[in-house]
């Protein structure tokens, strides 16, 4: 047999015990799976991802706030204002030096690469810097977005071929090196369709889980986490997320009181 592929045995693949890829967040993402969240401009996703990557770095649960091995998370900004920005993390940061007062910041493992004019990963300068950073760092987990910011469209062509082009590439770097995707994008103006990723289905089917922000009252401090692309493994996402005064966010389960 060819020594360049992976070839299984039938029964070998009966035996192996489902979920084997290892948590880099306990319940809610594992190595080389990738996840996407949308919701319309200005829909919190951007602060969410952020509060992530940098509760994993601190080693707390995002949702259930239990402490967590320390996870290296690299956050890629494709959109955002500086200042904009330095806001979010200013506040988050602000509780989780309350809450992890052990942890000195030479020993958090966080990058920011901000590029504000957006990325182009059909271009192959861009996945060489792209590439350069994941090496050096070794994030576990890499947080992207918002998607239509990290690559260019040509006149005239298909959303699918785009797509492809930064799948392929994207799941090179994630088999290479080894860490979690999690991405957020904007939902298209028109959701006669649902809550769904701008541009082509695609995205819906190379995804291992998605979900959807959905504003549950009008000051938008909670949201219901609705899956438009169903998680490839049992996970522990909370059904709602809520703004508190203690955290950015918290979690909320099917029959909590919100």
């Amino acid at each position: 047999e060819p020594d360049d592929m992976s070839v299984w045995d039938f029964m070998d693949l009966y035996d192996q015990p489902t979920g084997t890829e290892p948590w880099v967040i306990h319940g809610l993402i594992r190595k080389r799976h990738k996840m996407m969240v949308v919701r319309t401009e200005g829909g919190s996703k951007s602060w969410l991802l952020r509060f992530i990557a940098l509760c994993a770095s601190y080693g707390i649960q995002p949702w259930r706030h239990t402490q967590i091995r320390p996870v290296r998370t690299m956050l890629v900004d494709a959109e955002n204002p500086e200042d904009a920005m330095a806001e979010s993390f200013k506040a988050i940061l602000t509780k989780m030096t309350r809450e992890r007062p052990d942890v000195a910041r030479d020993d958090i493992e966080s990058r920011v690469w901000h590029r504000a004019a957006g990325i182009n990963l059909r271009s192959k300068l861009d996945q060489t810097q792209f590439e350069n950073l994941i090496r050096v760092r070794r994030p576990e987990l890499v947080c992207l977005g918002p998607m239509y910011c990290v690559f260019e469209t040509k006149p005239g062509e298909p959303w699918e071929t785009p797509a492809r082009q930064v799948q392929a590439f994207l799941k090179s770097m994630m088999v290479r090196y080894d860490f979690a995707l999690m991405i957020e994008d904007h939902a298209p103006q028109d959701r006669s369709g649902g809550m769904r990723p701008y541009g082509s289905s695609f995205w819906r089917r190379w995804l291992d889980m998605g979900v959807a922000l959905e504003p549950l009252n009008d000051d938008r401090t909670s949201y219901e986490l609705k899956h438009w692309r169903g998680s490839r493994v049992t996970t522990d996402w909370p059904k709602y997320v809520h703004r508190s005064d203690k955290w950015p966010f918290v979690g909320g389960w099917e029959g909590e009181t919100i």
